[in-house]
């Protein structure tokens, strides 16, 4: 029997001294997050409360896994906790920028309560009615009894299609578009602050994935915007269907005239065709050019490009059309020198611009950066010494380690930032700030603009068949 016995308390002590340290350490954690709190409330300052609701918060549970039987007893033990009583005492302490920052992590009905309180007291009643409607989207009244309660000062709020701030956190980003290492790059850049950048989540959701399980997790996260190329539609159609901002890296695909007005425009991260319009058009007249032909074939090419020339350059510019496809352009090269122009612009696509220069004269040709020579045959090399061109891409300022996509991601990446740090706190709040800063669009697009001293567009010129920079 004292064997027996003494095998047990063999047995048994582990497990009581497991327990006993168990119960150490949480006593410790309760003493240290009381002393946090003692701490924030002294100082009372918006970085203490944020620093305390991360340290006490509870990750949320889903509720709507468990047995209805369930529910009730989780939300009892959830309310009698003291950790949950100090979160609570923090979150009502922070403005909608810093719950967003809680909320990109996971959805926590808690937070949605706090931001509903926060836009009310902001005065911003339309979008704290849109977070409720955004809630009971995912849970239902009974489960979130504090959302309910927060939501019955809304009744009143004039109606929003504007998306709730927690429920698609402007801090949770989907970059859709491949690497995304040159995007927060261009945020770290934009954001500077360390403390808010480590607080941006970044998700590389697989678009190789079934098509309704990609949906179905994106929705899920509490995405408040989508970095994506418009080649894949599917991000822009979560977007739009969201109705939270879309930054694209390159530009989306021409629409009919008629639905300019349509409301889903992308926010591209690339010099919009008037700006490099005037680049152009501004070196060439530097470099003699007086009148130009605008070769442009009667389908594709940069017609976009091509309107913004022919309307800033006016009178001295006449618009020369072609074939799309011909590869022989003798006789379209008369009708070219019949203009009178001493410069062409090729806006075609490069393969036949490339057909079209053993046929043009001695004129300055114009163009963007498509026509690299590099790519070219050694005639049409030739014959594109001394051209002026323009990027199509923004180059950032302080470095010129990016390739094409790379260039476009960075500034993304930057514009975003800068919002974030200039006080966007939600969906609705970053497409305002993202919008001031698209200073022209067209039928399909919203083009950004960014400063020259963070990123500029370069006009080059084709020297040795080789592209340099045009001072």
């Amino acid at each position: 029997m004292r064997v027996l016995a003494a095998l047990l308390l063999l047995l048994i002590a582990p497990v009581a001294l497991a327990q006993a340290d168990f119960k150490a350490e949480g006593e410790k954690m309760r003493k240290e997050l009381e002393a946090q709190r003692d701490r924030a409330r002294k100082a009372n300052t918006p970085a203490e409360w944020l620093a305390l609701a991360e340290a006490s918060r509870m990750p949320p549970v889903d509720i709507e896994m468990y047995r209805a039987e369930l529910r009730e007893q989780v939300e009892r033990t959830y309310e009698k906790s003291p950790r949950m009583a100090v979160f609570r005492e923090a979150a009502s302490h922070l403005d909608p920028r810093a719950l967003a920052a809680l909320s990109a992590n996971l959805r926590d009905p808690e937070v949605n309560a706090a931001m509903i309180r926060a836009l009310r007291a902001a005065k911003r009643d339309d979008e704290a009615a849109a977070e409720c409607r955004a809630t009971f989207a995912w849970r239902t009244p009974a489960d979130v009894p504090r959302v309910l309660e927060a939501c019955k000062d809304c009744r009143t709020a004039p109606f929003s299609a504007a998306p709730g701030p927690a429920t698609h956190s402007v801090f949770s980003q989907w970059f859709a578009a491949g690497g995304s290492t040159p995007y927060f790059h261009g945020l770290q850049r934009g954001i500077q602050d360390t403390d808010w950048l480590r607080r941006v989540r970044l998700h590389g959701i697989r678009q190789d994935m079934d098509l309704v399980i990609t949906t179905n997790v994106a929705r899920r996260e509490p995405l408040g915007l989508v970095i994506g190329d418009p080649a894949d539609d599917l991000p822009a159609v979560i977007a739009a269907s969201a109705g939270i901002p879309y930054v694209a890296i390159a530009p989306g695909r021409a629409r009919d005239p008629q639905l300019s007005a349509a409301p889903f425009r992308p926010l591209v991260a690339a010099p919009g065709p008037e700006a490099r319009a005037r680049l152009l058009l501004d070196a060439a007249r530097r470099n003699g050019a007086r009148r130009i032909a605008l070769v442009v074939p009667e389908e594709g090419g940069d017609r976009a490009f091509a309107d913004a020339l022919e309307r800033i350059a006016g009178a001295d510019a006449v618009r020369v059309t072609y074939p799309a496809g011909r590869r022989e352009h003798r006789e379209d090269a008369k009708r070219v020198a019949a203009t009178g122009a001493n410069a062409v612009a090729l806006l075609g696509p490069a393969d036949e611009s490339a057909d079209w220069l053993p046929f043009l004269g001695r004129g300055l040709v114009l163009g963007s950066d498509e026509l690299d020579p590099a790519g070219f045959h050694d005639q049409a090399r030739r014959a594109l010494e001394g051209a002026i061109l323009v990027r199509a891409r923004y180059t950032p300022a302080d470095t010129l380690a990016w390739d094409e996509s790379s260039a476009a991601a960075w500034a993304a990446g930057w514009v975003v930032g800068d919002a974030l740090a200039h006080g966007a706190d939600s969906p609705k709040s970053l497409d305002a700030a993202l919008e001031a800063r698209a200073t022209e669009a067209d039928a399909a697009n919203r083009w950004l603009a960014l400063p020259d001293a963070i990123a500029k567009v370069e006009v080059l010129r084709v020297r040795a068949g080789r592209l340099e920079i045009l001072p």
